[in-house]
C-alpha cells in the first residue's frame, strides 16, 4: 500500500451488534482516514479506532485488509465494511456518499431534526 491519503465520509452507517439479525442504522458524518497502512475511523457509537492495515487477496469487488487485531476490513467505491466482532463485539457498514440534502424539509425539521 502506498503512502497516499484517503480520507472517507459516511453519512450513513449500518450496524449488526452482539448476536442481532437486523442492522441498525446511524446517521451523522463519520470520518474514516487511511494513510499508508495506518487507519482511523470514527465509530457510529462514538470514539476513534486507529490501528494498521494488511493487504489481504480482493474479495467481491472490494480491496481487504487485516487490522493489527485480526479484523477484517474492506473499501469498495461505495462502502467501507469492518467487522469489529474480536473488539467491540460490533460489525459496520459505513456507506459512502454526499451529505444529505435538506431539500422538502421543513425549517423545524432542519433545526431539531425529523
Amino acid at each position: 500500500m502506498a503512502n497516499e491519503l484517503k480520507i472517507l465520509k459516511s453519512y450513513k452507517q449500518s450496524v449488526i451488534e452482539d448476536t442481532a439479525t437486523k442492522d441498525k442504522i446511524y446517521k451523522g458524518e463519520k470520518i474514516i482516514t487511511i494513510e499508508g497502512d495506518k487507519f482511523s475511523i470514527e465509530l457510529p457509537k462514538g470514539g476513534v479506532l486507529t490501528g494498521t492495515l494488511t493487504p489481504q487477496p480482493p474479495q467481491d469487488g472490494m480491496d481487504t485488509y487485516l487490522t493489527d487485531t485480526g479484523c477484517p476490513f474492506g473499501i469498495s467505491d461505495d462502502k467501507v465494511f469492518v467487522n469489529l466482532y474480536r473488539s467491540h463485539n460490533m460489525a459496520c457498514t459505513y456507506h459512502l456518499g454526499e451529505a444529505p440534502s435538506n431539500e422538502g424539509k421543513s425549517w423545524f425539521s432542519r433545526i431539531f431534526g425529523s
